[in-house]
């Protein structure tokens, strides 16, 4: 498996459903050398197959009582949706503000929420927000008992709002366990998954080829078929390779299987 961003420190659940049970630490600039060396080696190019996938993994928070929530519109549009005022509800919190790095000398282009938006253009990608089915404070299941049927898996589509106001924004739940998802401030439905498909498997050159197209993504174009982006001898260099991976979202997770 290789992490992005992997300075990025990992704590509580979150990799505890997701890591093998050995895990191949690699830097940037050694995952570039192994890509490149699969994608220009033709005789290798069927000796290796990837999968990629987008899970932005989230504390669930308790609303004890919906009409605590200071925003009307969250309250009453809930209530309109089923909801009842005088009952808990449950949520997580989405990341709407640019984020500043570089001590805080530069601000992120885009907010955490809108980078996994952006990469619904690309076509073929599943992306989700994953709400664990229980509360820290509960404590977190056992290894032995944990499985991913214990997150709520909400796909985040090319419909979903990216929330550009200042305004902190969250999906709802009704229950613990999921139902009537709803994104707010302005409810509307989530779309929870209970299928958990596996993402296809991908030669090094068509993961180039999905790099480079949420790349792409960044621009204005509307949808874009990663597997129709042209790969170039400057995408196999190393500047532009770690420009491709600087951009994909936090979350993302690759894994290889190779000979």
């Amino acid at each position: 498996m290789y992490i992005p961003n992997a300075e990025e420190v990992h704590v509580g659940y979150d990799l505890g459903f997701a890591l093998p049970l050995r895990n191949f630490n690699l830097n940037g600039d050694q995952f570039f050398e192994w890509m490149k060396d699969r994608i220009s080696d033709t005789s290798s190019a069927d000796s290796a197959f990837l999968m990629a996938y987008f899970y932005q993994y989230k504390v669930l928070d308790y609303v004890t009582r919906l009409s605590s929530t200071r925003n009307k519109s969250t309250k009453e549009g809930l209530v309109l949706k089923g909801y009842i005022a005088s009952a808990p509800a449950y949520r997580i919190e989405l990341y709407t503000e640019r984020k500043l790095y570089a001590n805080r000398t530069r601000r992120r282009p885009f907010s955490q929420h809108e980078a996994l938006c952006r990469l619904t253009k690309v076509k073929g990608t599943n992306i989700y927000y994953c709400a664990p089915k229980f509360l820290l404070s509960n404590g977190i299941p056992h290894v032995s008992t944990r499985s991913v049927n214990d997150l709520n898996l909400v796909q985040v589509t090319n419909q979903t709002s990216t929330y550009r106001d200042k305004e902190t924004h969250y999906i709802y739940f009704q229950t613990i366990s999921g139902a009537n998802a709803q994104w707010c401030s302005l409810p509307t439905p989530a779309f929870v998954s209970r299928e958990r498909d596996l993402p296809p498997l991908l030669t090094p050159k068509q993961l180039l080829q999905l790099m480079k197209a949420n790349y792409l993504a960044y621009s204005d174009v509307e949808t874009i078929d990663f597997k129709e982006v042209r790969i170039t001898d400057d995408d196999l260099s190393r500047e532009t390779f770690l420009g491709y991976l600087s951009m994909m979202p936090e979350c993302t997770r690759f894994v290889a299987f190779a000979d």
